[in-house]
């Protein structure tokens, strides 16, 4: 039986609407060392979890509909809102658009500086590098739910969105220096050139939830 706690409703604007939740039947990765079993079952509470908060959260807003899971982005069968999950651990969270495709990364645990080093682009790591750690390793994550949220809007590969250049927006997240804050970022046509970011980003602090 899959079990929902700590549900949150959050208005991020007119249109678009996202909750998160625990979820109770599955433990922290880090705690135990699972077998295969334990992941593929992991994975389909996970599944079941965010799809259950789905209808939470459209009971919440008044609307009776189902999810179309055809094709991506997910919409809902009769009035094709968009809705995009996310998991982490025992964290579900999910999110619907009247109006646009829309991205949503909920993360737990911290992404390592040497995985970030991997994927993220040469002109990212140069600016990383020069932070204190606590800053650098607080917007190596950010950075990586952001991009994840990208990549679910865009439908992109996972190791190609991680790898596009975005300096100027960790420059910007310097620049507002909320440090373990939640923060609203505009979207900008103008900071990356060519890689502009046209899509306003909204960090829920305490949900962990981009």
């Amino acid at each position: 039986m899959i079990l929902l706690a700590d549900i949150q409703f959050t208005t991020l604007n007119s249109t678009t609407y996202c909750a998160t939740a625990s979820l109770s039947v599955i433990s922290p990765l880090a705690e135990v060392k699972q077998t295969l079993a334990d992941k593929k079952l992991k994975r389909q509470s996970q599944r079941a979890a965010v799809r259950l908060l789905l209808n939470q959260l459209l009971s919440e807003l008044g609307l009776e509909d189902s999810l179309d899971e055809s094709e991506f982005p997910y919409r809902l069968t009769n009035q094709r809102y968009y809705v995009c999950f996310s998991h982490s651990a025992n964290q579900v969270a999910v999110v619907l658009s009247y109006h646009r495709a829309v991205g949503i990364d909920i993360e737990v645990n911290a992404i390592a500086w040497q995985v970030a080093k991997r994927y993220y682009h040469s002109s990212e790591i140069i600016i990383l590098e020069s932070l204190p750690i606590a800053q650098r390793d607080y917007l190596v994550k950010i950075l990586w739910q952001i991009k994840e949220s990208k990549i679910k809007i865009e439908q992109n590969k996972l190791a190609t969105g991680l790898g596009i250049a975005y300096p100027a927006v960790i420059q910007k997240l310097i620049e507002m220096n909320h440090l373990e804050n939640s923060f609203d970022l505009e979207k900008s046509n103008e900071w990356d050139g060519q890689n502009s970011f046209p899509y306003q980003v909204t960090f829920l602090q305490t949900q962990q939830t981009i």
